[in-house]
């Protein structure tokens, strides 16, 4: 899997790995921004703060993102307020422009050199019909606070029919923040631990969390900020749907000013400058898909570059990369208590605004852990009622996974043992009758796993071009050679010898021991 272009001018501060068991107020399950922030906001407030990440930090969707910091959210205003009312939605937009502005005071307050600079953002169309749209979005964000108006065309596109202009909104770096974030947390005493997979948590007085060092950290709170939280949380799970965005960056003679651009196509693609020193290389994504469910990721990749090559003029095609987001069924991310538990915390279902949503979660998951009031509280609730309009989409994903839990058992996969396989390639197989995931490294090594997700026993599927196995019912991926990269499952993809009998494929359909079922909330309210 490629890495971001962020990466190239980040030199890793290199944390320590957690050796020793360790007692704090705090627990932080995840490097990435809601995790760093949340650590730095409680630290702070005088609570002892450990941050836990698995790999390093922003490996996570941080670090694969494209970095638009703004208001303007994937769900429509009037949608949003047809669900949680006028009210929700422009309190919706107000915590999204808080959390800009907390990221540009921590910026100047830290001294981070992160590229931090404010822009307008652009939302366009390309089609006429679209236009009353944007125009009622308009009225819907100025009531709100945003200083929005919208405009004819683009300048650097004859394509755009018309566009809204959204002042005040922000670019940055986003592993040069995490990395300022984590500088600060651990010099104001808090701790920041790199490889330190969790691999079971507990609620409880005080919490248990095991990693995979064979430490133990006691807490009196946890916070799961992986993006899409670790475990099997069927009350959260089932209200996500994971997608995949792909993204590339090109190198155009005639970039666009300075600024974000996203578009009104299904799904929009997203542009930005990699940085204000670099207007010619452009961040450009989009093409998403249900995750797990291309068998062509190349494709992809290759509708992202000639959308890119009809609106610019492209010298190159530098890098390509992609991410995985979760859409919450009625629009609003899941922030605050996880039902069914007394001390553990989540923030998740950021759609495709992550930097900010990420911000917003850590903001108040601060509050909510000090017990202080928060305005945003019911907003973002994980133990809300959901909206009847939300309960189509709800059941039509969960039909999808249960079907995929089923078909994919049966799917019909070659009788071999990988002997034509080439270096660096995987797929599934059967091999004496079992189906098995199977991927051939580099060196030429024949590495054979159980293909069944250790979170909800989905059979994974080969990403040939990104070169992961990814788990169509959930979001998890897996290296090639089964280790996890982004939960949430817990635990690696079960290493199989090709040379052990044949067994049924149901042996395996349960998740892993390592993978603790949490408590049932009650379900009472959750759909319609």
């Amino acid at each position: 899997m490629q890495e971001s272009v962020w990466r190239d001018e980040v030199a890793a501060a290199g944390h320590p790995r957690l050796e020793r068991n360790l007692d704090v107020d705090v627990a932080i399950v995840g490097g990435g921004i809601t995790g760093l922030t949340a650590a730095l906001l409680l630290q702070r407030a005088g609570k002892s703060v450990a941050v836990l990440e698995a790999r390093r930090l922003g490996d996570g969707t941080t670090g694969g993102t494209s970095a638009h910091l703004t208001v303007a959210l994937d769900q429509p205003l009037s949608t949003l307020a047809s669900r949680f009312g006028e009210d929700g939605a422009r309190r919706a937009v107000e915590s999204c422009r808080g959390a800009i502005d907390t990221i540009g005071e921590l910026c100047a307050g830290l001294g981070l050199d992160c590229d931090f600079q404010r822009v307008p953002a652009f939302r366009w169309t390309e089609t006429p019909a679209k236009v009353p749209h944007l125009d009622e979005e308009a009225r819907r964000y100025g009531e709100a606070g945003v200083l929005v108006h919208r405009q004819d065309g683009l300048p650097y596109s004859s394509l755009a029919v018309a566009a809204l202009r959204f002042e005040h909104q922000a670019v940055f770096h986003p592993l040069k923040y995490l990395e300022g974030l984590a500088a600060a947390v651990t010099a104001e005493g808090g701790h920041v631990f790199e490889r330190t997979r969790v691999t079971r948590w507990d609620d409880g007085r005080p919490c248990r969390l095991s990693v995979s060092t064979g430490a133990t950290v006691t807490a009196n709170d946890v916070v799961l900020a992986t993006h899409s939280p670790i475990g099997l949380l069927v009350s959260l799970h089932t209200r996500l749907e994971p997608l995949t965005s792909y993204i590339l960056v090109a190198r155009v003679d005639d970039p666009p000013p300075l600024g974000l651009y996203f578009d009104t196509a299904a799904p929009y693609h997203y542009i930005r400058a990699v940085s204000p020193a670099r207007p010619d290389l452009l961040v450009i994504g989009g093409a998403d898909t249900k995750h797990g469910h291309e068998t062509d990721t190349a494709a992809c990749y290759t509708r992202l570059a000639e959308f890119a090559r009809s609106r610019f003029s492209v010298r190159a095609i530098e890098r390509r990369w992609s991410a995985v987001l979760f859409e919450p069924v009625d629009g609003l991310p899941f922030i605050g208590r996880l039902p069914g538990t007394q001390h553990v915390w989540v923030s998740t279902g950021y759609s495709g605004t992550g930097l900010t949503y990420g911000t917003v979660g850590a903001q108040l998951l601060a509050d909510l852990i000090q017990g202080h009031e928060n305005g945003w509280a019911d907003l973002y609730s994980p133990s809300r009622v959901k909206p009847v309009a939300a309960a189509r989409r709800f059941v039509v994903e969960n039909a999808s996974v249960a079907y995929r839990w089923v078909a994919d058992r049966l799917a019909p996969a070659p009788s071999d043992r990988g002997e034509d396989l080439p270096p660096g390639d995987g797929k599934l197989a059967r091999v004496k009758g079992k189906k098995l995931a199977l991927y051939r490294d580099p060196t030429g090594k024949l590495h054979a796993m159980s293909p069944k997700c250790t979170h909800a026993g989905c059979i994974v599927q080969w990403n040939r071009d990104d070169r992961t196995w990814d788990c169509p019912c959930h979001g998890g991926r897996f290296d090639p050679q089964g280790k996890v990269i982004a939960g949430p499952p817990m635990a690696d993809l079960r290493p199989v010898s090709l040379e052990e009998e044949a067994a049924p494929d149901e042996r395996e359909a349960r998740p892993a021991a390592a993978e603790p079922l949490r408590p049932e909330p009650e379900r009472r309210g959750e759909v319609g």
